[in-house]
């Protein structure tokens, strides 16, 4: 969608993907024609882009996060978290919920490729939620921690 467009909506459309390996394969089935496409996702943009190959042309899609994720997660911005660099396994959390923290911080240890890696806290504040328990395993890009909102920011 660019802009203030409404997404167009189609009936009586069914699609088949057929996983194949990193790629997608995709089958759609309009009631007059048949579409092959392919679906590339981009891992390196923490899976928020995909690239779909259709008819010979290469399209490139952000993905929208769902209405209700901001909600679910109790945040007005994802800005107050902090996420896993890299694909990892929580090794300990070094705070609690509640617990105020000074830039520096320590937060989370995590693991990757063998080696431990402390994430420390990018700015002053409140603990609100550790995302992950021990021994979780996380996508790069996977909110670990988030702060409570700076009420500050919320009148500006």
């Amino acid at each position: 969608r660019k802009g203030q467009e409404a997404p167009a909506v189609f009936n009586n459309v069914a699609s088949e993907p057929t996983p194949q390996g990193a790629v997608v394969k995709l089958q759609t089935y309009f009631p007059a024609e048949r579409i092959l496409s392919s679906v590339v996702p981009q891992t390196l943009d923490n899976d928020t882009k995909i690239t779909v190959f259709q008819h010979g042309v290469k399209t490139d899609l952000s993905l929208l996060p769902p209405s209700w994720y901001e909600k679910a997660l109790g945040l007005k911005e994802i800005a107050a978290s902090v996420v896993a660099p890299m694909p990892c396994k929580i090794l300990k959390n070094e705070v609690v919920e509640g617990q105020e923290v000074k830039k520096g911080t320590p937060l989370v240890v995590i693991e990757s490729m063998k080696m431990e890696t402390v994430i420390r806290s990018p700015q002053d504040g409140v603990v609100k939620k550790l995302a992950h328990k021990e021994g979780d395993i996380c996508k790069a890009g996977t909110i670990l921690v988030l702060f409570e909102e700076d009420p500050a920011k919320e009148e500006a």
